[in-house]
């Protein structure tokens, strides 16, 4: 509410935190929703963590305990009025990290074995089943219908999970539910400066403030050119996509499946969502690419048209060549007026005559 009540809010914002969708009330969701629609309204853009735990909700201690089945989405990741973030992590050894046998983790405080991928196929899903110490989260809500916006990507994603015998069984999740994430970002082995040391983070905690501290740089490109906000981006995201996917890094390898080495108890699913090209529930469309997005940020509304000027005049030929509704423009001399002495006949004259056949009801002194 206090964001909602500045006068002059900054227009970027990022939330690392979460609940599973069923531990809050379905009417305190509808008005959290109808908050975070008025921000998005005012300009603002607002970037949600999907949780650190796949397809097993918000599990964190002393919380909801991690579940398989059915899958638990987190909100307000699931809100339509978000964009919501998953993970990726690196899948080569291009970054020193790579090297290291063991790195400090601030969710263990402590030491933890480490390694990158060996295969090199660029971005891949952020999951401990590929090396990382969280699996980020995605879905569908069970409760928030699938907004238009995404209604497409979607659509062809279910598809083809049906079509590769992929998909999960029955009862696992809610197939028309507004799908998350949206996009997704580096959550695993951020470095991060932590009283004066460098340590390595991770998690969707992490990613969420990566791609809001993006598009912030876009939202300052908006605002250099004196265009509005970009505000909640959806809409223009999944559209940019769709016309040019090149905008985001897709992220095509790896599942949701893995759990979160940070909890007291680890748990494997045997189900959840993979990869695919295009939109998918384990990496949204993929991570954005700031210069692609830059060269296709929206323009400004224009201004409607001014309406076109009216036709001009044209004399009418009444029997004496000018029509006293326009008064005889554009027939008549200047310093003439149109009069009628009938309905049959008018004519242009410099005054009125005195006969009382004629009609000198257009204004003129005689």
């Amino acid at each position: 509410m206090a964001l909602a009540n500045a006068t002059d809010p900054p227009l970027t914002h990022s939330l690392s935190y979460g609940e599973n969708e069923a531990a809050y009330s379905p009417e305190y969701e509808a008005r959290m929703n109808v908050e975070l629609l008025k921000l998005g309204l005012r300009g603002l853009s607002l970037f949600v963590a999907t949780g650190d735990t796949g397809v097993q909700g918000a599990a964190q201690p002393g919380g909801a305990p991690p579940k398989c089945a059915p899958f638990q989405p987190t909100f307000p990741a699931t809100s339509p009025y978000v964009t919501s973030v998953g993970g990726t992590q690196f899948s080569d050894h291009t970054t020193e990290v790579c090297n290291a046998a063991e790195v400090f983790a601030l969710g263990t405080q402590s030491s933890s074995p480490f390694a990158c991928p060996e295969e090199d196929v660029g971005e891949i899903v952020c999951s401990t089943q590929t090396g990382a110490m969280i699996t980020g989260g995605g879905g569908f809500s069970d409760r928030f219908a699938r907004p238009q916006y995404q209604a497409d990507a979607v659509q062809g994603y279910l598809e083809t999970l049906g079509r590769r015998g992929l998909l999960p069984s029955a009862g696992m999740f809610n197939r028309s539910g507004r799908a998350y994430p949206d996009i997704a970002a580096i959550g695993q082995n951020v470095p991060t400066v932590f009283n004066g040391s460098l340590a390595m983070a991770g998690g969707t905690s992490a990613a969420a403030p990566i791609a809001a501290a993006l598009f912030s740089l876009l939202n300052a490109e908006q605002l250099a050119k004196g265009r509005p906000p970009l505000g909640f981006v959806n809409p223009w995201l999944y559209s940019t996509h769709a016309a040019h996917p090149e905008v985001l890094n897709d992220v095509r390898v790896g599942n949701i499946s893995g759990g979160n080495r940070l909890l007291p108890k680890y748990v494997d699913c045997d189900e959840s969502f993979v990869a695919l090209p295009g939109w998918d529930a384990a990496s949204g469309l993929g991570s954005p690419d700031f210069t692609r997005l830059l060269n296709h940020l929206p323009l400004a509304p224009q201004p409607p048209p001014p309406p076109p000027p009216p036709p001009p005049a044209t004399c009418v030929a009444s029997f004496g060549g000018c029509d006293p509704e326009a008064g005889g423009a554009p027939c008549c001399e200047a310093g003439e007026r149109c009069y009628t002495q009938s309905i049959h006949f008018s004519q242009c004259l410099t005054a009125c005559p005195s006969s009382p056949t004629w009609k000198c009801s257009n204004g003129s002194s005689a």
